[in-house]
């Protein structure tokens, strides 16, 4: 409700801010030209996935990187292919995450857009402060 009755773009946690809900529908097709119903598919991963990192492509991971914008809405960007989205289908339904071109990875912890704008209000950026590698 947040952002389709309250905000509309603006300041956020996004480096670049907020994208108004025009932008958002905008980039989150761009994202998905090759599905129609690519906010009604799950979100696929579960935990954080470095792409870059795999060696060997079999067809399973191939669709897996394919869909990785489906089920999320895009919230902003903080440049250089990095996108704060929410997710809105599978089982990550309501946290935000950080997609790239390299990789994909929840907040940690897991945070609610709430939680996110929230931490972002009170002057918190470190969205990955309790991650193990």
């Amino acid at each position: 409700m947040f952002i389709t009755q309250v905000g509309n773009g603006g300041d956020g946690p996004p480096y670049y801010g907020m994208y108004s809900l025009d932008e958002a529908c905008i980039n989150t097709k761009e994202f998905n030209k090759n599905s129609n119903n690519f906010l009604r598919e799950d979100f696929p991963l579960k935990e954080y996935w470095v792409w870059e990192n795999e060696t060997r492509w079999t067809d399973e991971l191939k669709k897996k990187r394919k869909c990785v914008y489906y089920g999320n809405f895009i919230l902003g960007t903080d440049g250089c292919a990095q996108y704060w989205t929410l997710i809105i289908t599978g089982s990550q339904r309501g946290q935000v995450w950080m997609l790239a071109d390299v990789g994909a990875q929840p907040c940690a912890p897991s945070l609610s857009f709430w939680d996110w704008y929230e931490y972002w209000l009170d002057g918190g950026s470190d969205w990955w402060r309790e991650f193990k590698y």
